[in-house]
């Protein structure tokens, strides 16, 4: 059990911070989470109007426990390779996030270290941020966007760093 915890969840934390220890691997890793999720939107649109089914037709089966949860909000819930649209979701949310706070620090945009057009303002990518996110039809991801959006984007430092030990501590204390 101990063994299980510590490689589910430590390692990968102590990783993480051995790996982003300034504020440029920071807009490094921020920059990463928003190339990438802008490769990622290309398959939320493409898996909400045909279905879940890319991890069928490139790997010839579904990782979905039920198709049933696939079809949420009027619409089809994007899986795309992950086992459950939740995980998905929480994937999207990290994309709009990254995307938020780059937008604050006025960074240039740029998805894989190339310039977007002229007519990619911030404005439009925030935009296109939204519509993925709502796309992604989960629940949870989209609530916690509800709430971590304006606090992301409007508040000071120190109270984003307030609201982020504030929700860390409701996590860790949260019975497992």
């Amino acid at each position: 059990e101990f063994r299980r915890v510590l490689f589910r969840s430590y390692l990968p934390f102590f990783i993480g911070c051995s790996f982003v220890r300034t504020r440029s691997d920071l807009k490094f890793l921020a920059r990463c989470l928003m190339s990438v999720g802008a490769t990622w939107a290309a398959l939320i649109l493409y898996e909400s109007k045909m279905s879940p089914c890319l991890h069928f037709k490139l790997w010839g089966y579904s990782s979905m426990q039920s198709f049933h949860d696939a079809f949420r909000m009027g619409g089809w819930r994007p899986v795309l390779f992950m086992k459950h649209g939740i995980a998905q979701g929480i994937m999207t949310l990290f994309f709009f996030l990254s995307t938020i706070a780059l937008w604050r620090t006025r960074e240039p945009l740029r998805v894989f270290h190339k310039p977007l057009p002229a007519k990619w303002t911030w404005k439009r990518v925030l935009i296109f941020a939204v519509v993925i996110m709502g796309l992604s039809r989960a629940t949870g991801a989209l609530a916690y966007a509800f709430i971590a959006a304006p606090i992301a984007a409007f508040s000071p430092p120190k109270t984003i760093l307030r609201y982020a030990a504030f929700f860390g501590g409701v996590a860790l204390l949260y019975p497992i």
